[in-house]
């Protein structure tokens, strides 16, 4: 979660970390000021941060190509962990 945040410092030079979200600011730097505040902040309270879709209807574009073997055409298709661990097997025998 900290690919969230950039680090910044204050006018004082105290360490803050801003998320790249909503902009909160949160303390940071070794010691006390650790990372539990700022994952709890994109976990539960971030009204900005949206996490990525694991919808299994979701599809995305893949480039195919043509059967006379000029050009390719784009298609969708969807991912399948449970196809992608089948074909794994199969090509490691």
């Amino acid at each position: 979660m900290l690919v969230a945040f950039s680090r910044n410092h204050t006018k004082d030079g105290i360490k803050r970390a801003r998320c790249k979200h909503c902009g909160d600011t949160y303390a940071c730097g070794s010691g006390s000021n650790g990372t539990t505040n700022m994952n709890t902040h994109i976990e539960k309270s971030c009204k900005k941060y949206r996490p990525p879709s694991n919808d299994s209807r979701q599809t995305f574009l893949v480039k195919q190509s043509n059967m006379e073997g000029s050009g390719s055409t784009l298609a969708t298709s969807r991912f399948s962990a449970e196809e992608c661990r089948r074909a794994l097997a199969a090509h490691s025998r």
